[in-house]
């Protein structure tokens, strides 16, 4: 009451001042206000939609990619000299070393012509013997470790995973390749190659798929300044990150927090800041691509929105007041001309 009693108090040049300035500032607040949020929101959920396309189509790039390795490690299964060659025993032989030596170059020749050619993205093919306990064709002809070879090889978690798997493929998350000294991480699709007469398990098809080529399945995209794309692999450890020394690392150290991936689109703290976190996951590998958008860096375009908004409502504030008093005056100055000759 004492507020309608104050304007009721005041003149009717302050009176009609107040009126025409909030005739022009509410509706100014309202459109700009209503407007200013439908873009955000537009803008945010189009990020958003085009972060998570994204993810789906490196998926489907890497899946098709997979898919075209596993076929590829069937190669030994329809090449009868490659069986023959599995199948010898070189401590019965009266030249071991020669045929062995023979044996390679011709499982190298086949290696590079019927499976090197068909990919892009593989570093290198590994035939193991399993009965000789050691390679018998090998497309990357580096120094092979052979104390590894002899001693740690069959003992690799992965290679007891493909022997258990009886012939079916095995994909391999990011692991470090110890049959050379360089000690690089790959990404691999095994399977053991099976005598179709004895059901033994008489050698090991292993290839390694080289991490930096597998940036040449997607585009880069930075949807936001600060946007960062992972690639994991089934136990979440990071196969792909633009920063090399993730690589091998499981993703929560790197986030520095427990994330499950329940949902394709969270909101996280990443680092201890806010983001959205969307992720992919692929039905065949177990892999996953996560993208992490800050949300402040979401509300950054909003942020200036706002300041140059209320700049704008300064300014209209200003001059909305001066024409109120204007037209205030005006409209005043006259009845008060009237009331002093009245008097």
């Amino acid at each position: 009451m004492k507020r309608i009693k104050g304007f009721q108090n005041l003149t009717l040049k302050y009176k009609l001042t107040i009126a025409f300035s909030s005739f022009i500032i509410i509706p100014f607040l309202a459109v700009g206000g209503t407007l200013s949020w439908l873009y955000l929101d537009s803008n945010r959920n189009t990020t958003l939609s085009a972060a998570s396309q994204n993810n789906d189509q490196i998926i489907k790039n890497i899946d098709t990619t997979l898919n075209s390795i596993f076929r590829l490690t069937m190669y030994p299964f329809h090449d009868q000299e490659i069986f023959e060659i599995l199948r010898k025993d070189y401590s019965k032989l009266e030249e071991p070393g020669y045929e062995r030596s023979k044996d390679f170059d011709r499982v190298n020749a086949m290696i590079q012509n019927n499976i090197l050619l068909y990919s892009d993205v593989i570093d290198s093919v590994t035939i193991y013997h399993m009965k000789d306990k050691s390679i018998i064709g090998r497309s990357n002809v580096q120094y092979v470790n052979y104390d590894y070879l002899k001693n740690g090889y069959l003992k690799e978690p992965y290679i007891r995973e493909i022997l258990s798997k009886n012939g079916e493929h095995v994909t391999i998350g990011v692991h470090q390749e110890r049959m050379t000294n360089k000690k690089e991480h790959v990404v691999s699709v095994g399977r053991s190659i099976i005598d179709p007469y004895t059901n033994e398990s008489i050698g090991i098809i292993l290839v390694n798929i080289d991490i930096g080529k597998l940036k040449q399945l997607w585009s880069s995209i930075q949807f936001t300044e600060n946007t960062e794309l992972y690639l994991l692999d089934q136990n979440n450890r990071v196969i792909y990150s633009n920063e090399k020394t993730e690589i091998g690392h499981h993703a929560n150290t790197i986030f520095k927090e427990d994330i499950e991936y329940e949902d394709p689109l969270e909101e996280v703290s990443v680092n201890g800041k806010k983001s959205f976190l969307l992720s992919s996951a692929s039905d065949i590998s177990g892999w996953r691509t996560v993208t992490v958008i800050p949300k402040s860096e979401l509300f950054q375009l909003l942020n200036t929105i706002l300041k140059l908004m209320v700049t704008i409502i300064v300014v209209g504030l200003i001059l909305s007041i001066v024409a109120a008093i204007y037209i205030a005056t005006s409209i005043t100055k006259p009845l008060k001309v009237l009331e002093d000759k009245m008097l």
